[in-house]
């Protein structure tokens, strides 16, 4: 185990002194002598790993594992990860989300001079986002970790703007892999939250600025609201249906959770969708479905939560049981439900009542 001296790392850290010229939003261009890789699926079926979504950009080690890679053999590798964090469903609001875009730059067997080098380039991209050194603050700490029944010891030097962390660069101590240990160094950031933090006027999902200014809802509904679209688009594009269990589960609950935010501001579905697809195909990330057929998954779940609705409206009204399937087809639903409201008028005419 490489014994980092975290003290003098931090001090090592330095902020440039010239403006950077290089777009925001495109942390690779400081990262030139790595490969940048294509994202992964966001669905993992291996049952060997730790979780049902990418939930992170390094989760690449894990499928490289299952897949039996020498990771000697792999070169230095950043990606632009699409990644699905649920246990932030109920929170959501300006700030956060169920999903967003991972980026990170990882490196294979990282020295101690890789590592500061790492951070020095971190920070160059920090200030391509906005970063002064007034505003952020640089924090270390050490500590032990797991993923699944891989336990092993993380240096971790973070950024923070206030009390929130914007980025980070992590020395991962002999991981586990396969039958070897490697010492990995990861640089990550969020790239949504970190450009929300650094220009907090903005919204934290910029991409649909004209859903926000047309909405009923404040910004933090809206957020959700968007979120729960955004998240199951990369769901569904990714081969993901609503179900019962299992995945399909977690894009149900997404979707049933956007009914009582729809009821206050209507939004153009469409466009929602072709916007949101649009953005995580920018990530180079390879869908199943065609932005149609995402649209048809999501607007029919959509239509199959409106007639839970209105059949949980009308029994609660006219104090009877409804017994009609949900997922019929919109004229199918309206022309039996139609004629099941017909014959209970007249059965309680007959009734007198």
């Amino acid at each position: 185990m490489i014994n980092l001296d975290l003290q003098k790392i931090e001090k090592s850290v330095s902020w440039p002194n010239t403006t950077i010229s290089a777009k925001g939003g495109e942390p690779h261009k400081f990262f030139p002598e790595y490969n940048l890789m294509k994202p992964e699926s966001v669905v993992r079926d291996d049952k060997r790993e730790t979780t049902l979504f990418t939930t992170s950009a390094i989760q690449r080690l894990e499928s490289m594992e299952s897949k039996g890679v020498d990771l000697s053999t792999v070169p230095n590798f950043m990606v632009y990860q699409p990644v699905i964090r649920m246990q932030y469903v109920n929170d959501v609001k300006q700030g956060t989300g169920t999903s967003f875009i991972n980026f990170a730059a990882v490196t294979i067997n990282g020295t101690e001079e890789q590592f500061i080098s790492s951070a020095n380039n971190l920070i160059k991209t920090m200030v391509n986002y906005g970063a002064t050194p007034d505003r952020v603050d640089v924090r270390t700490s050490t500590y032990q970790a797991q993923w699944g029944n891989k336990k092993f010891s993380e240096s971790f030097l973070a950024l923070y703007l206030g009390e929130d962390q914007i980025s980070e660069v992590i020395f991962m101590h002999d991981f586990p892999y396969m039958s070897k240990t490697y010492n990995i160094i990861e640089v990550g950031m969020g790239l949504e939250r970190l450009n929300w933090l650094l220009n907090k006027n903005g919204l934290y999902l910029p991409v649909f600025k004209e859903f926000y200014t047309d909405s009923k809802l404040d910004k933090d509904n809206m957020t959700a609201l968007l979120d729960c679209v955004h998240t199951s688009v990369l769901m569904a594009a990714s081969g993901i249906v609503p179900k019962y269990k299992g995945q399909g589960s977690k894009m149900r609950m997404l979707l049933k959770k956007l009914m009582p935010l729809l009821n206050q501001n209507k939004v153009d579905l469409r466009l929602l969708v072709k916007i949101s697809y649009e953005y995580w195909l920018s990530t180079g990330i390879q869908f199943v479905h065609s932005e149609q057929d995402t649209y048809d998954i999501i607007s029919k779940e959509v239509e199959r939560n409106y007639h839970s609705q209105e059949i949980s409206e009308l029994e609660e009204k006219e104090n009877f049981k409804i017994n009609l399937d949900i997922n019929l087809p919109e004229i199918e639903f309206r022309k039996r439900l139609n004629k099941l409201m017909y014959d209970h008028q007249l059965q309680k005419q007959r009734n007198g009542k």
